[in-house]
C-alpha cells in the first residue's frame, strides 16, 4: 500500500491524470482485497471520477466493474449487477472483447448469487 500511496502523490504532484486514476484503482483493490470496503469504494469512486474526466470510456468500464465487484464482496447483489451491467454496456459499445468477457463473468456470479437469494427468501415465505 505504502508504494500506491507514494505513486498517487507523485501522479499528483506532476499531475498526471491517468497517473491518478490508475493509482486509486490499485489503492481501492488493495483495500478490497483487505476488506476494508468503505476505503476500496471511496478510491473506487474518486478513480471513476477522474476517468469521466478524461473521457477514459475503457477507464470508466473498468470502474465501474470494480465497483460492481465491490458490492458483490459485501453482499449487496442488485448494486452488483447494475454497476457490472452499466460497464458491459461501455465495453461493448467500445469493442473490448476482452472486457466484455470479464463482465459476462462477473455477470454470470453475481446473477447466480442474486438467484439463489431471491429462491431462498421465496422459500422461507
Amino acid at each position: 500500500m505504502l508504494y500506491h500511496n507514494r505513486s498517487l502523490t507523485t501522479h499528483e504532484k506532476y499531475g498526471s491524470k491517468k497517473g491518478i486514476a490508475a493509482s486509486l484503482g490499485n489503492i481501492g483493490n488493495i483495500h478490497r482485497e483487505k476488506g476494508d470496503y468503505d476505503k476500496a469504494l471511496a478510491a473506487f469512486e474518486k478513480g471513476l471520477e477522474v476517468k469521466m474526466k478524461l473521457d477514459d470510456q475503457w477507464g470508466i468500464a473498468t470502474s465501474l466493474n470494480n465497483i460492481g465487484s465491490l458490492y458483490f464482496d459485501k453482499q449487496d447483489h442488485n448494486k452488483a449487477l447494475l454497476f457490472q451491467q452499466e460497464g458491459l454496456k461501455i465495453r461493448e459499445r467500445i469493442g473490448d472483447q476482452r472486457g466484455v468477457a470479464k463482465s459476462y463473468l462477473s455477470l454470470d456470479e453475481s446473477s447466480r448469487k442474486k438467484e439463489n437469494i431471491d429462491l431462498s427468501i421465496q422459500k422461507c415465505l
